[in-house]
C-alpha cells in the first residue's frame, strides 16, 4: 500500500523493515499537535481509497515518539508499521536498517519534490536508498520591528540593531531567539554560521566547526545573547515572546 506520500523533510515518516502488520490493521506512529492533524487527513483521504482498511494511528509528543520508536526498532518489535521520523533521528534509524527500503518496495517518490528533502530521506544523504518519503519541513524566518529598527543587511547589522534598542531605555530587548538546548538553538544558530561561509562538516564529510569562520560566528551569536531576555536560554517556540 502506497502510503509513503506523507513523509517529513525535517519530520520523515518511513515503512519499517521488518515484520509489518497485516493491511487490513496498519498501525502508524506520529506526532500530536499540528503535524497529528495533518496526518489525520491524509490517514482519511487513504482510508477513503482503500474501503475496509483499518488504520491506527499514535499521537505522541516529540520525546515520547523518538523513545517508543525507537526501543521497538531495538527490540525488533515490529510493533509499527509506518512512522514518523524527525531527520535528526534518520541517520541512526537508515544504517541500522531498522526501515524499508521504499524503491525496492517499488513506492519511488514523486519528481515534484523539493531536492534537499528527499536528499535527507536517503541514506546514504542524498544519492543512498530511499528510506522515507517528505512530509514538512521547517524554514527559518527572521522578523525585525520596522519602528525600532531599519532592515538589517547582515548579521552584524542585527548585533548593532539589537545593541542599539536594549540600550535606548525602552524596556524593549534587542533580539529574541529560541535558547534551548538541543534541536531549537541549533538550527537557530545554522543560518547565522552559514552566512560566515562555515559549515558543520565539509564536502568530504570532516568535522569543520573548529574554523575560524565558525569561531566567528559562534561570537557573534553570544554577543546577541546580552541583548534577548533574561532566560532566553529556556525559550523554545511556545513560549517566546513577539513583543520582546
Amino acid at each position: 500500500m502506497n502510503i509513503g506520500r506523507m513523509l517529513l523533510a525535517a519530520t520523515s515518516i518511513a515503512a519499517l523493515s521488518a515484520g509489518a502488520a497485516p493491511a487490513a490493521d496498519l498501525t502508524i506512529a506520529g506526532r500530536d499537535g499540528g503535524y497529528g492533524k495533518a496526518l489525520s487527513m491524509a490517514v482519511a483521504e487513504f482510508e477513503a481509497m482503500n474501503a475496509g482498511v483499518d488504520v491506527d494511528r499514535l499521537e505522541l509528543p516529540y520525546g515520547g515518539l523518538l523513545e517508543k520508536v525507537t526501543v521497538s526498532m531495538r527490540e525488533g518489535a515490529a510493533a509499527y508499521d509506518v512512522i514518523m521520523l524527525d531527520d535528526t533521528w534518520a541517520t541512526e534509524f537508515m544504517s541500522k536498517g531498522w526501515l524499508a527500503d521504499l524503491d525496492a518496495l517499488g513506492g519511488g517518490i514523486d519528481a515534484d519534490f523539493i531536492g534537499a528533502a528527499v536528499d535527507v530521506s536517503r541514506y546514504p544523504v542524498r544519492d543512498g536508498d530511499l528510506f522515507a518519503v517528505p512530509f514538512v519541513g521547517n524554514v527559518e524566518m527572521f522578523a525585525y520591528r520596522s519602528d525600532l529598527m531599519e532592515r538589517p543587511e547582515s548579521w552584524t547589522d542585527v548585533l548593532a540593531a539589537a545593541k542599539s534598542v536594549s540600550e535606548s531605555g525602552s524596556g524593549v530587548s534587542g533580539v529574541v531567539f529560541r535558547g534551548i538546548k538541543a534541536n531549537p538553538i541549533v538550527t537557530g544558530f545554522l543560518p547565522i554560521l552559514w552566512a560566515h561561509g562555515a559549515r558543520v562538516v565539509d564536502e568530504a564529510g570532516n568535522a569543520s566547526l573548529n574554523s575560524p569562520e565558525a569561531l566567528d560566528a559562534l561570537n557573534l551569536y553570544l554577543e546577541l545573547k546580552q541583548y534577548a531576555p533574561k532566560g532566553v536560554e529556556t525559550y523554545n517556540s511556545a513560549v517566546m515572546p513577539i513583543s520582546a
